[in-house]
């Protein structure tokens, strides 16, 4: 063999390896990507309920306190 085919050779081979690693590091990257992507996902529906919950939760003591009210006030408690 020549050595200039031997280094052909070896250039050849050092370029597919690394093509190789490349595309595993993409690979990586991209499935790092959706899972990062899935996490902001469900934050963000956690947020949402968490907001809807938090909500009803103001509404409810909202409702009890008006309804607590109209009590004290129908009670004749209340001086007007």
């Amino acid at each position: 063999m020549n050595p200039e085919g031997d280094v052909e050779q070896d250039m050849l081979t050092a370029k597919k390896s690394e093509i190789q690693y490349l595309m595993g590091m993409l690979k990586k990257a991209e499935e790092q990507k959706r899972i990062i992507s899935t996490r902001l996902e469900l934050l963000k529906k956690g947020s949402q309920q968490d907001l809807s919950a938090t909500s009803a939760v103001v509404i409810e003591k909202l409702r009890s306190g008006i309804m607590s009210y109209g009590a004290y006030t129908n009670n004749g408690l209340h001086d007007t």
